[in-house]
């Protein structure tokens, strides 16, 4: 673990160095664009140099790290709303799946059944006649086709 922080802090201070180093942008021979820390040669032309302020760049910095958290924030937040998304269609599936096999077991009860019936208010059974039955059943291949397709 000693030995670990000056590893680090060698690490940090290197790319410390790079950061604040000149690095110029230069176009090749067939067009394409090139990064470089030193100045561009006679087969290329430099369009513009971009340099580090001489104070160091403090201001530059914090202002990076704010528009990178600010960044970062927006990802994240990106992210959690599609995965709420994804949660809510889920959800939604899986009702539908309730729904459409509740009225597929509906629908076959209907037509395997002799008889038919509702309750009334008094919790007594209520025989429909045939065409209350045939009604019923149109109702229920309504339900299972609205739910299952």
């Amino acid at each position: 673990m000693k030995r670990l922080i000056p590893i680090t802090m060698a690490v940090l201070m290197l790319f410390t160095g790079m950061a604040s180093a000149r690095v110029y942008k230069c176009t090749d021979a067939s067009g394409g664009v090139l990064y470089r820390d030193s100045p561009c040669d006679d087969r290329t032309h430099s369009l513009r140099k971009l340099e580090t302020p001489a104070d160091g760049g403090a201001d530059d910095t914090d202002a990076r790290m704010q528009k990178t958290r600010r960044l970062l924030g927006a990802m994240r937040e990106e992210r959690l709303q599609k995965e709420q998304a994804a949660e809510e269609e889920k959800a939604k599936q899986e009702q539908r799946r309730k729904r459409c096999n509740y009225a597929r077991d509906h629908l076959r009860n209907l037509e395997r059944a002799g008889r038919v019936y509702r309750l009334d208010e008094s919790g007594q059974r209520v025989y429909l006649p045939d065409d209350g039955r045939e009604q019923a059943v149109e109702k229920a291949r309504a339900s299972v086709q609205h739910w299952c397709d």
